[in-house]
This record gives C-alpha cells, structure tokens and sequence, in this order.
C-alpha cells in the first residue's frame, strides 16, 4: 500500500492497496477526539517508562523532556522526534523504522486513544508515519491515522 498526500489540500488523500480494507476510527473514538477538540484540550499526558524508552529508540541524542520553544515538558512522542530531533524526512523516517510493530501499535493505540498528538507534525512526516503503519500493522490502521490527523488539522484552519 502507498499512501499520498498533497501538501496543498491536506484533507486530500489516494491509498491504493491491495485487498485492504479501510477501517475507519470507531464512534466513540470520534466521539471522544471530537470533544477533545472542542473543550480545547491539549491531549496532556505524563510520558511513561514505556513513553522514555521510545522516545531513547527513536532520538537517543534526547537528554531533556522540555521543548526548547515553549518550555514545556513533551507531552507526545512523535511531535518532539519530528520538530526537535529529525533534521529532514529521511532522518525521520529512519528514526521511524527503529520502532518495531509492537511499538507501532502501542504509538497507534496512543493516538487512537488521543493521548498521542499528530497536530504539530509536518505533512511530509505523517506521511512516512502512515506509510510505515501500513507497512507493520495494515491499511485500516494506517487510513485511521491519516483520518485522526486530518481531523486534528481541521482545528487549524
């Protein structure tokens, strides 16, 4: 499966697959991210031992939790590996591979959940993100991704 998505519409999107289906996010997954969205919450979370431990896979240079920019303690995984620690899209996506599928999967979960924030990430990023989710775990999980992110953009517009 090879995931497109154009940095001009990021509402746009062509999977083509083979024998996949898609899966989109469950009720009270939308449900749940819809109201995130609308108290204005920040998806805040305390990063656990299993958090530290990808976050040391994915960026071992990381010695400190705090974002240079804002000050605050990373509350995600993803954002800080993509914005602070990745230099371009293939370092990204190297840092990306290091994850095995039952890291993925935690990371899917995380997002499916709305503890793992996609908001701050670039395109270019996210793409590589589905791009390896579809590869490890599958095209539903992957297109469930891509419609979370989607979803997490439209508050930016």
């Amino acid at each position: 499966m090879m995931i497109k998505l154009s940095p001009k519409s990021p509402n746009f999107c062509v999977f083509r697959r083979k024998k996949a289906k898609y899966s989109a996010p469950s009720l009270q997954t939308r449900a749940l991210f819809t109201k995130d969205i609308k108290d204005g919450d920040t998806m805040p979370r305390e990063l656990t031992e299993r958090d530290l431990s990808l976050l040391k896979k994915m960026a071992p240079e990381c010695e400190t939790l705090t974002c240079n920019g804002s000050g605050l303690p990373f509350r995600s995984l993803i954002p800080p590996v993509s914005n602070h620690f990745s230099t371009d899209q293939g370092d990204f996506q190297r840092r990306i591979r290091t994850l095995t599928r039952d890291d993925l999967e935690y990371l899917v979960s995380l997002i499916r959940e709305g503890q793992e924030s996609l908001g701050c990430v670039p395109l270019d990023h996210i793409s590589i993100l589905i791009d390896q989710v579809a590869r490890e775990i599958g095209a539903g999980s992957a297109a469930e991704v891509l419609e979370i992110y989607e979803m997490s953009r439209a508050c930016d517009e």
